[in-house]
């Protein structure tokens, strides 16, 4: 290990990671699960999956307003257009749940931290 460490040891990223493993695990290890990859230079989701199909995840450990994560839900959909990524369900991996407004042929799917990874 790098002295001094690369990342330091108090930092919020080890617990976002740790439950990006943990997600990775409960959800049955899949082929592909590629973590934070460039959509673009406007978005960097959590995690590009495919299940039976393919899957964004947002793990949000902290609340966010939702005005940004309605925006992170609108570059998912023009990412999406723009034939950058080809999933058509987000899933958003929270304890809060946020209200928010997907255009037709799309899915949210909203479920808590400890349900998602436990």
């Amino acid at each position: 290990m790098p002295n001094p460490s690369v990342i330091h040891p108090q930092s919020p990223k080890i617990p976002h990671h740790l439950a990006l493993a943990d997600l990775y695990i409960q959800i049955g290890q899949p082929k592909i699960y590629e973590i934070e990859p460039k959509i673009n230079d406007d978005y960097v989701p959590d995690v590009y999956t495919r299940l039976d199909t393919p899957i964004i995840v947002e793990l949000q450990r902290t609340v966010i307003s939702q005005k940004k994560m309605q925006a992170k839900v609108e570059a998912f959909v023009d990412s999406f257009y723009r034939k950058q990524h080809d999933a058509r369900t987000l899933w958003i991996v929270s304890d809060y749940v946020y209200n928010v407004k997907v255009p037709e042929g799309f899915n949210i799917v909203q479920k808590p931290i400890l349900e998602a990874v436990i």
